[in-house]
């Protein structure tokens, strides 16, 4: 599989369409709408960043193929990884799922009836997810996001048993730590932070930056960060590495009340110490 680390690739945001309309999406916050990626402007963005590797991204890219398809054309020697639901069916975008070295999957759960309440899935959107899974296992990667409340309490022993690489990412949202079931913290081993800063980015207009969500533009600069993250005692193991300033936004519109994610991070660290 290919290796391939935040130093060496860059995310090209495709589109910011997609098939799926989950609740907790941070498109759902995006004024730009249903935008789509330039060429013209972002095929230079990336000849002149010169990084081997490229993630394609969305959205949903698969939504938009075609475009998806004039980049691995454009750039035929980086490494490609996908970032997709996997929802679409898998036959009229084999070539692309062939050629890309990495497929990030995201799933929340194998079964149709324990989809979380902001993710759902029809019967078939779930098939063509599984076929995804059976047809491209060796290159797979899930990416699993964890809530609030809602989530799938077998989707580890699964993933297990099939054999599949997970990364886990707590949803940066508002919610209290009330909400969080007990279970999820007998599987401590699969929490962590998977990328320990913000990716570069290319927008769907050649925009550089950091942030996906086309706010914060200057890749220069630092990210907006809370003062109460930077006085995290469990900072190194929190998901704000990676979204500084979703964490910042959500922080500032909970006041005084602790974000679910930074007791998860909390309890996550000193279990994990004690564990040790």
């Amino acid at each position: 599989m290919l290796r391939y680390d935040i130093e060496n690739t860059v995310a090209v945001h495709v589109t910011r369409a997609c098939n799926l309309a989950c609740w907790l999406c941070y498109q759902r916050s995006v004024p730009s709408g249903r935008s789509h990626m330039i060429p013209e402007r972002v095929h230079p963005a990336i000849k002149w960043l010169g990084l081997p590797n490229v993630t394609i991204y969305g959205g949903e890219p698969l939504t938009r193929p075609e475009l998806v398809r004039g980049l691995l054309r454009a750039f035929p020697d980086k490494g490609y990884i996908l970032h997709t639901n996997g929802t679409l069916p898998l036959e009229q975008n084999r070539d692309i799922l062939d050629r890309v070295d990495v497929l990030l999957l995201t799933v929340e759960s194998f079964e149709l009836e324990k989809q979380p309440p902001s993710r759902r899935l029809s019967r078939v959107q779930l098939g063509n997810l599984l076929e995804h899974i059976e047809a491209y296992g060796d290159k797979c990667r899930i990416v699993h996001n964890i809530y609030p409340a809602g989530n799938d309490e077998s989707f580890y022993d699964t993933a297990e048993r099939i054999g599949l690489p997970v990364d886990t990412y707590p949803m940066v949202s508002a919610g209290e730590y009330s909400d969080m079931p007990e279970w999820l913290f007998r599987k401590m081993g699969t929490f962590d932070a998977p990328v320990s800063k913000p990716k570069l980015r290319l927008l769907e207009d050649g925009t550089l930056t950091r942030d996906m969500r086309g706010v914060y533009n200057n890749p220069d600069v630092p990210l907006p960060c809370s003062q109460k993250c930077q006085e995290c005692l469990y900072k190194r193991r929190c998901p704000f590495l990676m979204f500084p300033h979703f964490a910042h936004d959500i922080i500032a519109e909970m006041g005084s009340a602790a974000p679910w994610f930074c007791r998860v991070t909390e309890r996550f660290t000193q279990e994990t110490a004690r564990n040790a």
